[in-house]
């Protein structure tokens, strides 16, 4: 079996309106690029950033391999000064003292990660990176991607080479803009949910480049999204996407999420973004409560009462599928309309310069026999007239295309995705547990230490 990859497709930013029309309907990663994050791009050193921030504590991640495991928690937690991480996080995995006295607090050649979280010792505030990181605050600029008050949190996120976070959604939509060093960052499409092998938030599937086919045989069904992130790409992850990310060197990114939704669909207690959004927790528990109700019905008409779930399920499905369906339906319909008014115009157009051409002669030669009265253009046609296409105005006599509007330059075919775009119905759920995985190796290490639970 074999994975099924896919490239990211690259998005030339031009404004905020464009890009959230094109996001409006392509639910999509993109790396963008043509804008500028800033100074940041330029100064943040280790050095400067030691100078300004180097007395702060930070809380990180330490795990003794670069595969982090959240569900059987191979890693531990420690509060340090921002120098030292830097220190330690910077370097070379050490295996001896360097010049500042470090030794390896859990093994030779451990890893460090920090996830930056609000400075409130009881974990209640969300994280801000323009207010908890004031003195580096102003090195970088927020793209102009979403309204300011949808805005939810900024995290400042640094890791030394080789850190791979788990395979997670969030809820909000967000953006990922590099800063220094690069990152490989893997992506599933939410209609995979059902070969991602889930536990809650977070997939149990551990190593996604060569996934043990015996316990998740499901997941080669999945198609992995890929992109390579520099310094000064933003990566756009839209909410239930799946996201996996591979520190290549030192790395530094700042994440920012907004609220997508209406605010009240969001738990208010969720201060990381991944809590599921209310009516669908009220949904999936009412799930789990039927699952256990079922485990008292007896054994012979058990299935039966399970397959009828099933069935009620995969109705929900269809339901949901044919209303995207008579949505994207009413899309092109729009679309061809569209179009067909940019076709009239462009005939209007002609007959207007046939008509001038036709007036002209006619004044030339006013005797002639088969020159008819002279011809009076149409008074309705307006020759700055523009036309909708899909939310965006474009001036009838411009050649801008539908593409060059919404800024996609490429994808996988090298053709626009605007107007052919499709939604493929998924097979029936499997709906068989996930198989827990029992090997004894790093990835199931669980560390004594502090017990709270940071959040990717």
């Amino acid at each position: 079996m074999g994975i099924k990859t896919q490239p990211v497709d690259i998005y030339e930013y031009s404004s905020k309106d464009n890009f959230q029309a094109y996001i409006a309907v392509h639910r999509k990663p993109l790396i963008i690029r043509n804008f500028d994050i800033g100074e940041c791009l330029q100064i943040w050193s280790t050095d400067y950033l030691i100078e300004k921030l180097g007395k702060m504590d930070v809380k990180v991640h330490i795990s003794p391999v670069g595969r982090m495991n959240f569900l059987h928690k191979n890693f531990t937690y420690k509060t340090m000064p921002f120098e030292e991480f830097l220190s330690r996080t910077s370097g070379n995995n050490r295996k001896k003292p360097d010049k500042s006295g470090l030794r390896p607090i859990l093994c030779d050649n451990e890893v460090l990660y920090l996830r930056a979280i609000g400075f409130d010792r009881r974990g209640r505030n969300v994280a801000n990176f323009k207010h908890d990181f004031p003195q580096v605050a102003n090195d970088l600029n927020y793209p102009d991607m979403f309204d300011e008050n949808k805005f939810f949190s900024s995290v400042l996120r640094i890791a030394s080479p080789g850190v791979q976070i788990w395979t997670h959604y969030d809820v909000m939509d967000n953006i990922l803009i590099q800063v220094s060093g690069t990152k490989r960052v893997v992506l599933f499409n939410p209609n995979d949910a059902p070969y991602m092998y889930l536990n809650g938030d977070k997939s149990e599937v551990m190593n996604i480049d060569n996934p043990d086919a015996t316990l998740y045989p499901d997941f080669y069904r999945a198609v992995q999204h890929l992109c390579e992130l520099q310094p000064g790409d933003i990566l756009y992850i839209p909410a239930f996407w799946f996201h996996n990310v591979l520190c290549n060197t030192f790395s530094i990114g700042v994440n920012v999420f907004w609220k997508h939704l209406d605010n009240e669909m969001y738990d208010k207690h969720d201060v990381y973004g991944n809590k599921d959004i209310i009516p669908a927790a009220k949904a999936l528990d009412h799930i789990g409560k039927a699952r256990n109700l079922l485990k008292t019905v007896p054994k012979e008409c058990r299935f039966f009462y399970l397959h009828r779930c099933i069935a009620d399920l995969k109705k929900a499905i269809d339901e949901t599928l044919n209303v995207e369906t008579v949505q994207v339906s009413m899309l092109s319909e729009e679309i061809a309309k569209n179009s067909s008014m940019l076709a009239e115009t462009a005939i209007s157009l002609i007959n207007y310069e046939e008509a001038v051409q036709t007036s002209s002669s006619c004044k030339e030669t006013p005797k002639a026999k088969d020159c008819e009265e002279e011809t009076v253009p149409r008074s309705d046609f307006n020759l700055e007239k523009s036309v909708t296409l899909n939310g965006t105005e474009n001036n009838a006599n411009t050649s801008n295309s539908y593409q060059e509007t919404f800024g996609i330059v490429n994808n996988k075919n090298g053709t626009s995705d605007n107007l052919n775009f499709y939604l493929e119905k998924k097979n029936a759920v499997d709906c068989k547990e996930p198989i827990a995985s029992t090997s004894k190796n790093h990835d199931n290490i669980y560390l004594k230490g502090d017990e709270e639970n940071i959040q990717e």
